[in-house]
């Protein structure tokens, strides 16, 4: 599956279809407006070369995804329109050209979009979508071992390291944790697991805890629930699961709550001895590079 070059130029295409052929029709112009509103950034980036849109920061694809599904909304009067045939003859055959072409990306993206949310590694959200869907092919070929091995022998590169903590900094809740990080860093370059991994839990979970002081959802002790209710919290999981900082990013929350949290208890207060492995030090690198593309 190609992502996203192709599935934008198609947009695009169609799109100004949808300009030529309907401009003047009333009984269309507030769905056809809604589809060109909700289609903006896709033909932004439809305007880009495939190299540059490969090297986009997470912030663009996530602004990508996220109009899918109002586009999708957007095109469902059209679609419906066209199905039913009853008001077709205004528009003539291109009508339903358009409403057919429209499903059938729409249909691909969100096809897209279930493939990455069954992923094991679905909580990746500062990779592109082409990069997210190949590690869910890998993973359904039986191949996911390779990605491991991969993401391992990546990790035990000092420049590969160097840009994961500049990109790292680039977070304002990051950044006052740069010496900190770099040792731990230097940890796991050394293969010094038993060190590297509580700091990066430590500094992952203080991370999220500056971002919700920042954006006023934690005050001291004090954490403002979902519910509009203020409670004291102490617990980072708690913190995810109750609070509007785990709907920043669901997937992630999800992620961390499920695989993560009751290995932190345990290796933080010392209940869990061995817990030393270079791949759980690698995930955590990847829920800090996670943790600085959404709390800016």
């Amino acid at each position: 599956m190609t992502i996203p070059h192709e599935i934008l130029q198609k947009l695009a295409f169609v799109n100004s279809q949808i300009i030529q052929s309907v401009r003047d029709t009333s009984v269309f112009t507030e769905s056809i407006e809604m589809v060109r509103n909700a289609m903006v950034p896709q033909l932004q980036l439809a305007s880009m070369p495939s190299s540059i849109i490969e090297r986009l920061p997470n912030k663009e694809m996530q602004r990508f995804m996220l109009h899918v599904a109002e586009m999708s909304k957007a095109i469902s009067p059209i679609v419906e329109i066209g199905a039913s045939g009853a008001k077709l003859a205004q528009l003539g055959g291109t009508a339903a050209w358009i409403s057919a072409e429209l499903s059938g990306v729409v249909e691909r993206m969100i096809e897209v979009g279930r493939q990455i949310e069954k992923s094991e590694y679905g909580w990746l959200g500062f990779l592109t979508v082409e990069a997210l869907v190949t590690i869910y092919t890998m993973e359904k070929e039986g191949k996911l071992d390779e990605f491991k091995s991969s993401l391992m022998k990546y990790h035990r590169n000092a420049k590969n390291v160097e840009e994961t903590i500049s990109e790292l900094l680039q977070s304002d809740v990051i950044k006052p944790r740069e010496e900190i990080l770099r040792d731990a860093f230097d940890a796991h370059l050394k293969g010094r697991f038993t060190l590297s991994i509580p700091v990066f839990l430590s500094q992952l979970e203080g991370a999220f805890w500056d971002y919700g002081s920042k954006v006023g959802i934690v005050k001291g002790q004090v954490v403002k629930l979902r519910n509009g209710t203020e409670t004291k919290l102490h617990s980072f999981e708690k913190l995810l699961d109750k609070s509007e900082i785990g709907d920043v990013y669901k997937k992630f929350s999800e992620w961390y709550v499920s695989k993560q949290s009751q290995k932190r208890n345990d290796i933080l207060h010392g209940r869990l001895i061995h817990y030393a492995d270079e791949l759980d030090s690698c995930h955590l690198i990847l829920a800090l590079r996670v943790a600085a593309n959404i709390l800016r």
